[in-house]
C-alpha cells in the first residue's frame, strides 16, 4: 500500500486521485513531512510499516499511525495554502523525493 498526497498549487482544483496531480509526493519518503509527523507522534518508519500489509502492527495500531499520518498531512497542507508558500517548500527542497510535472517545476522556480 502506498500514501500518496497530490497538490495543485496553481489551479487549486479537486482532483480524485493523487497521480492526477501535478505535484505528488510519496508520504513514505517525504521528508518534508518529517517535523509535522513528530508532532503528530509518529514518523516516516511507522508510517511505512503501517503501508505494508505484511508488518507486525495490528489492526489498531496500524490504524492509530495512519490517523496521526494524516494529521500531519493536514497540518503540513494547512500550512502551505498559497503559491508563495509552496515556492518556499520547493525551493528548500522539501518536494524532492516527489513528482513534480515539468510546467509546475517551471512555475515553482519563478520569482
Amino acid at each position: 500500500m502506498s500514501l500518496d498526497i497530490g497538490l495543485d498549487p496553481l489551479t487549486h482544483e479537486v482532483l480524485s486521485r493523487a497521480d492526477d496531480s501535478p505535484i505528488v509526493l510519496y508520504l513514505e519518503t517525504f521528508t518534508g513531512l518529517d517535523d509535522a509527523l513528530e508532532a503528530a507522534g509518529t514518523d516516516r518508519i511507522e508510517v511505512s510499516r503501517a503501508g505494508r500489509l505484511d508488518s507486525d502492527l495490528g489492526v489498531d495500531e496500524r490504524e492509530v499511525v495512519i490517523v496521526m499520518a494524516a494529521a500531519a498531512v493536514h497540518s503540513y497542507v494547512q500550512a502551505r495554502e498559497d503559491l508563495d508558500s509552496v515556492r518556499s517548500a520547493f525551493r528548500r527542497g522539501e518536494f524532492r523525493t516527489g513528482f513534480i510535472r515539468k510546467d509546475v517545476r517551471e512555475a515553482l522556480a519563478r520569482e
